[in-house]
């Protein structure tokens, strides 16, 4: 949660400036935790082929996982599962810094528990 609420911030403060600090990973963030539960969503409404979707998530474990066996050996798994995962804890704290930006309050006063 801390490193999506620093994404946020970061790629907040630094909306104008040509090197678009951290917004690729506050949007790669809020777009992977944003497929299940549409997928969910859509597969109650219109039925199981919505489902689909969430077939990227082992997809993209097994892609990183490809990507970093060379360097990472042994812990290439538990890192590419975890890589996936993580990105609905990254969402939770970018959004938590939109939600406290929406309210008027300062960074600082927000809690990780």
């Amino acid at each position: 949660k801390r490193a999506g609420h620093a994404y946020a911030e970061v790629s907040a403060l630094h909306r104008g400036s040509p090197q678009r600090i951290w917004a690729r990973e506050t949007r790669r963030a809020l777009l992977w935790s944003a497929i299940a539960p549409s997928s969910i969503m859509l597969s109650l409404i219109f039925g199981p082929a919505f489902l689909a979707p969430l077939a990227l998530y082992p997809a993209q474990m097994l892609r990183l996982y490809f990507r970093g066996r060379d360097r990472l050996g042994d812990l290439a798994a538990p890192s590419a599962v975890l890589s996936v995962i993580g990105k609905f804890a990254e969402s939770a704290g970018a959004l938590r810094f939109y939600r406290g930006r929406v309210a008027g309050r300062k960074s600082g006063l927000f809690e990780y528990k």
